[in-house]
């Protein structure tokens, strides 16, 4: 293959793939114009949102973070779950990935090229070039901090968002005539994760609150308000 027709493949995948996103781009934008509640509009119609939870689908969870701790937000009402993320959480430990072999192999790698020996070139830049191991340790998640509130009866009015603008999730609903608003978001300078609970109705917000993980931790209960 030519270096033109290589190029053109790439300009063409690359419209193609942009092309492949308009549908679903305007399709969102569009129906968020048309029946989105209003705070989402009042936020310059930068947000993402839905009228029911994620349920236990973690594709379908809402992301925050701060570039060192990060959440899946998944609106629950019964039992609201973050799977949290910290940015040192890998499997393995510290390594040297570094391949000494690629400057050797570099000359005969371009001579191959420039012959159009496409595959014989790309084999000896997977054995000499890539690091070792190639692909790096698998990230890991810290675990998951679960809410369960005390409602015990189906909700109405429900709606989720993501803010763009501000990078903070939002869950409202209505439950036996009161209603409720969850706000989280990831603190850059304060480098916490936050979360906001509110009602209309004194009285109203009671929860409990557990930690679990699939690493090795330890969990205690210091005082009533606490879970480390």
């Amino acid at each position: 293959m030519s270096d033109l027709s290589r190029r053109q493949l790439l300009r063409y995948g690359a419209a193609g793939a942009g092309a492949a996103m308009l549908p679903f781009q305007w399709t969102a934008t569009a129906r968020a114009a048309s029946v989105a509640p209003a705070e989402v509009l009042a936020a310059g119609d930068l947000a993402l949102w839905y009228d029911r939870s994620a349920g236990t689908d973690w594709l379908r969870a809402l992301p925050i973070g701060n570039g060192r701790l990060g959440a899946m937000v998944f609106g629950n009402v019964d039992q609201e779950r973050l799977q949290l993320n910290e940015d040192t959480v890998w499997g393995g430990g510290p390594y040297d990935q570094s391949n000494t072999r690629g400057a050797g192999a570099l000359g005969q790698i371009r001579q191959l090229v420039f012959q159009n020996q496409w595959s014989q070139a790309q084999s000896l830049i997977d054995q000499n070039m890539l690091g070792s191991p190639a692909g790096q340790l698998a990230y890991q998640t810290v675990g998951n901090l679960r809410m369960t509130f005390s409602g015990g009866s189906s909700a109405s009015e429900y709606n989720r968002q993501l803010d763009l603008t501000t990078a903070t999730t939002t869950t409202t609903y209505l439950q036996n005539g009161v209603r409720f608003r969850r706000e989280t978001f990831a603190s850059a300078p304060d480098q916490v994760i936050a979360i906001r609970l509110t009602a209309d109705r004194a009285g109203s917000i009671s929860f409990s609150a557990t930690f679990d993980s699939p690493q090795r931790v330890t969990r205690s209960s210091p005082d009533s308000r606490t879970v480390a």
